[in-house]
């Protein structure tokens, strides 16, 4: 049976979502331990032009900033070893003893998936400069980087311009993908919600749930054994995480499921009766699990196209030059060279053959494309 049109996907723009880069290069460090949420703030920086390290806890960002300058930090709040308000205090002390910050006036943002006006206050009173809520959203995220850069420019701060280059498009949506948005759009995922965050990217959405599904599939025997525990502050943080990433995803009925629990475990927290059951969320993620994940591993797991892969051509050998370095510095320039690139071919055969590449780079996995390209340069042909 046809599916049936939804308006989420008829109301998807038809031209393709521009991103305009930057005036200046700024250098970001993102503390944070959960993939997904590391995968998608990347990915959106790198749109921006922008670099970024990221530290998988609030200690880790201190030795990162003990040992390279950064322009501005995004600083989670809940994180195993030392959280953010913590390392936020410690930043402003200067470091630890062993660990002296270089620079404890950077400018530091909190990402937070609560924005109630006690978190906001801790937030500050620790040391934080402003705070974006997750799910994040592009424009917002990007408003705190231009309010990064003026910081560090009315601070004396030399920062290099970006120089000319072309604003980042994605491409408009292709038969598979309406079809692909149409079922997760019945399935219950809030795609225009989801899209509107990943700046209109098909492929990273569906990249970023296979990823999010991978990385929760062991979630629930982990919250039932804290729940039998009551470890109450461990619970709150997992709990908490995933809240932020079903929101960035449009998984809306775990988001909200996620939400209620997370807002019960904190009033047992305050109040100490009455320890909150977890079966709405159970049931939103048996939901999602039944529903939505079979779509996703679906259309990750597609036969790959028949069509042959093949040496690019002489024409293009110099831009395809300028790609491999880009790579070898795990630069964020490598898609718009990826895209200058793609922009000469009139092969579709050879723009196949760079399909690999380019869904490296979905992921921001440089290694891997750098692997993906180095057989289509003419250089490594062999001649018997």
């Amino acid at each position: 049976m046809p599916l049936e049109p939804v308006q989420l996907v008829e109301d998807a723009p038809e031209s393709p979502i521009v991103v305009e880069p930057l005036r200046y290069q700024i250098n970001v460090l993102y503390a944070e331990d959960i993939v997904t949420n590391q995968l998608i703030v990347g990915a959106l920086l790198e749109e921006m032009g922008l670099s970024i390290k990221v530290a998988n806890t609030g200690f880790a960002a201190l030795e990162c900033l003990s040992k390279e300058h950064f322009d501005l930090v995004l600083m989670d709040g809940r994180m195993p070893v030392m959280d953010g308000l913590m390392a936020t205090r410690l930043i402003r002390e200067g470091g630890k003893a062993q660990l002296k910050v270089l620079d404890p006036k950077i400018y530091i943002v909190a990402l937070t998936a609560n924005a109630t006006e006690e978190e906001r206050r801790a937030g500050f009173e620790a040391g934080m400069d402003d705070y974006l809520v997750k799910p994040i959203d592009p424009q917002q995220l990007r408003q705190v980087v231009e309010n990064a850069t003026l910081y560090q420019l009315e601070r004396g701060y030399q920062l290099k311009e970006m120089g000319s280059s072309a604003p980042m498009e994605h491409d408009r949506l292709n038969e598979g993908d309406d079809v692909f948005l149409r079922q997760l759009s019945q399935a219950g995922v809030d795609v225009k919600d989801a899209l509107s965050r990943l700046n209109g990217n098909v492929m990273r959405l569906k990249r970023w749930l296979l990823q999010f599904f991978s990385e929760q599939k062991t979630f629930f025997d982990e919250i039932e054994q804290l729940c039998n525990e009551q470890e109450i502050t461990p619970l709150i943080s997992k709990v908490h995480a995933l809240r932020g990433v079903a929101g960035t995803l449009g998984l809306s009925a775990l988001y909200e499921a996620a939400s209620v629990f997370e807002q019960n475990l904190n009033y047992f927290k305050k109040q100490g009766a009455g320890f909150p059951d977890s079966l709405r969320l159970r049931y939103a993620w048996a939901q999602a699990m039944k529903h939505i994940a079979p779509l996703v591993q679906s259309a990750a797991g597609t036969a790959p196209s028949q069509m042959p892969v093949q040496r690019l051509p002489l024409e293009v050998q110099e831009d395809a030059q300028a790609l491999v370095q880009a790579l070898k510095e795990n630069s964020l320039r490598a898609r718009q060279k990826l895209q200058q690139l793609l922009s000469k071919l009139n092969d579709e055969v050879a723009v196949h053959s760079l399909q690999a590449v380019s869904n490296a780079l979905d992921g921001l996995d440089y290694p891997a494309a750098l692997a993906a390209l180095i057989p289509l340069l003419i250089e490594q042909r062999h001649e018997e």
